[in-house]
Formats: structure tokens, C-alpha cells, sequence
């Protein structure tokens, strides 16, 4: 399960991200949770490709979901 400075750690590397490709095809940056939500998706594919790989079970799965609506939530609260 992640924890939620992991995934403050993975927001901010993925927003970089995001805005470094942005700029380079001349747009402004997203940053918005679908953004995210796509990017997360995008990586739980390579995930499952990978040799080796244990799908987690549903309650881990719940658990994680919750760690990212916790995440959010703070993030709300900062801003």
C-alpha cells in the first residue's frame, strides 16, 4: 500500500512530467485528477505486463483507492 507522501512524490513527478510535454508540443500543463487518473492507468498496465506480477486483492485494491481519496482530499486542503 502506498503511502500518501508516495503519492504526493508520484503526483509531483507526474505533473512535471505532464507540463515538460506540454511545453515541449507548445500547450500549458493539465494537473488535473482525470490527468492523473489516466496516468495511474497508463502504469497499472505496465504493471500487469511485467514478469512476475500478483494482481492485489480487493482489499488491498480498496486500501490503495482510499490512500489516493486521502491524498486528494489533503491536497484540496492545501489549496
Amino acid at each position: 500500500m502506498a503511502s500518501p507522501g508516495a503519492l504526493e512524490a508520484l503526483h509531483e513527478a507526474l505533473k512535471a512530467e505532464q507540463e515538460k510535454r506540454a511545453r515541449a508540443h507548445g500547450q500549458e500543463g493539465a494537473g488535473d485528477r482525470e490527468s492523473l487518473y489516466h496516468q495511474l492507468d497508463m502504469m497499472a498496465e505496465r504493471l500487469r505486463a511485467a514478469p512476475g506480477y500478483v494482481e492485489p486483492d480487493p482489499v488491498q485494491k480498496a486500501r490503495m483507492l482510499q490512500d489516493l481519496e486521502d491524498y486528494f482530499a489533503a491536497l484540496a486542503r492545501k489549496t
